[in-house]
């Protein structure tokens, strides 16, 4: 009886072992992993000359259904410099632009700004290089091609005008002209890979002649110009036709008939097409044109 019950015992202990060891199976199966999301930013690097401003594309990735919400900050800014997310967070995942703005006062070297995007308990962050330059030495020219331009009066013509940077410029520069003669107006382009287009428009009353035109660039408390020649030259006539009825008199009887021969000439490139009418005939007469 003493070792039967022991036999009992033992069964049991065998079998609660069992179940606990499944039971510890069971609870190493693991489901979907639980939601999450990466970073990434482009460029890498950037340079910027103090005073000025430059941008990175900060890409967040969900990963595993991931949707919440994602917000971003940065540290590590030089002295003077500030950064702005837009947007300022991200749902699930998506791209925001940072544009870190510097000043005057933003001292030159190279910084590495760190990126941080967090979602409750879960944070990830990434580092970029940015390259303060001194603005002290840095500087722009202008250059406009082609030199001279001739255009009829009522007429529009183009110059390309270029922007090249010095030093590590990168500052916006805005564009105006003077020097247009009367009727004419100038419009520039937006500026594109440091080049923009300046339009000339002229009307029918503007003078023809030379004239002298000059470009002058801006950029805080740099300045620049170039000149170009814009010659105007007399608008070409409007386009017309001249008609002309040979002979110009005949002589006919009652009952008989008489033909003339119109000649329409094309002027000034005319090339519409013409409608013949007349006037009031005498009594009896009539035109048949052939």
């Amino acid at each position: 009886m003493r070792w039967y019950s022991l036999f009992v015992f033992l069964a049991i202990g065998v079998l609660l072992a069992v179940s606990n060891g499944c039971a510890g199976g069971a609870a190493k199966t693991t489901g979907t992993p639980p939601g999450t999301f990466s970073i990434s930013v482009s460029p890498a690097q950037q340079s910027v000359t103090a005073g000025s401003t430059v941008t990175y594309v900060v890409t967040v990735t969900a990963s595993n259904n991931f949707t919440g919400a994602v917000g971003l900050g940065v540290t590590g800014m030089p002295s003077g410099a500030t950064g702005t997310f837009n947007p300022s967070s991200l749902q699930g995942g998506g791209t925001s632009t940072l544009t870190i703005a510097t000043s005057s006062s933003t001292p030159a070297g190279t910084v590495a700004p760190k990126l941080s995007a967090t979602s409750g308990s879960l944070s990830q962050s990434a580092s970029v290089s940015l390259t303060v330059m001194s603005s002290a030495n840095s500087n722009f020219s202008l250059s406009a091609t082609p030199a001279s331009q001739t255009v009829p009066a009522g007429g529009v013509t183009t110059y390309t005008i270029r922007i090249t940077g010095t030093n590590g410029f990168n500052g916006p520069v805005s564009l105006k002209v003077s020097g247009l003669p009367s009727g004419g107006a100038g419009s520039f382009s937006a500026v594109n890979g440091g080049s923009s287009t300046l339009s000339v428009t002229t009307t029918s009353a503007t003078p023809t002649g030379n004239s002298t035109l000059t470009v002058t660039g801006t950029s805080a408390n740099l300045s620049h110009t170039t000149s170009v020649t814009l010659v105007v030259s007399a608008s070409p006539p409007s386009p017309d036709f001249s008609l002309a009825a040979t002979p110009s008199t005949q002589t006919a009887t009652a009952g008989a008939s008489v033909s003339y021969t119109l000649t329409a000439q094309a002027l000034s490139g005319f090339n519409g097409s013409i409608v013949f009418t007349h006037g009031a005939l005498p009594a009896g007469v009539t035109i048949t044109p052939r």
